[in-house]
């Protein structure tokens, strides 16, 4: 339908991050009070010295916060037909997740999301390709797994694995033996 042929143009149809502001699927201007924030947010991640904490901090201090949103109707809301236009929109302030969100987003250097990945949009990219591969490969080399060697010993523990490749975890219960996995498969 009309989605795919929107998606099909490149064209962005769900709201976009912050520091883009949302005027219609194919304009998706920079946001005059938030864009040049969310460059420098990119610019301080990839010296290497700023933890996602301490450049919330400091998006706080520049007065950062997020896109201003609406929130859901309450049942008893709807029940009296309260219009959603009477609800205000409020911005929440910048924090530690907003960075994450912002410095892990490939939208800033072009891209939409797919159902398939990500491809070329019409929007005009805030951070240039390299850069945003610098950020990437900085938050790659933070991201840490924790393996415990003193694990109880489960017959299938490491062996069974989900379609999404996550492995199942062994867990008991009233002296049974269940394996789970916490995906979507």
């Amino acid at each position: 339908g009309a989605q795919k042929k929107l998606r099909a143009e490149g064209k962005c149809i769900y709201f976009t991050p912050v520091g883009y502001l949302d005027e219609g699927s194919d304009n998706k201007p920079f946001d005059p009070e938030r864009a040049h924030i969310v460059k420098r947010i990119y610019e301080l991640y990839s010296t290497g010295e700023w933890s996602f904490s301490q450049l919330g901090k400091w998006a706080k201090d520049q007065g950062l916060t997020t896109k201003p949103v609406r929130r859901k109707r309450t049942k008893t809301e709807i029940a009296n037909n309260l219009p959603l236009e009477s609800i205000p929109k409020t911005s929440r302030q910048a924090d530690h997740k907003t960075m994450e969100y912002i410095l892990s987003n490939p939208f800033y250097i072009g891209k939409i999301r797919t159902k398939d990945g990500y491809m070329d949009g019409n929007q005009q990219p805030l951070i240039d390709i390299a850069l945003y591969n610098k950020v990437q490969s900085i938050l790659k080399s933070r991201s840490v797994s924790i393996y415990y060697v003193d694990k109880d010993f489960y017959t299938y523990r490491r062996l069974l694995r989900c379609s999404c490749t996550r492995g199942f975890s062994p867990y008991q219960q009233k002296g049974i033996n269940y394996y789970r996995t916490r995906c979507d498969g």
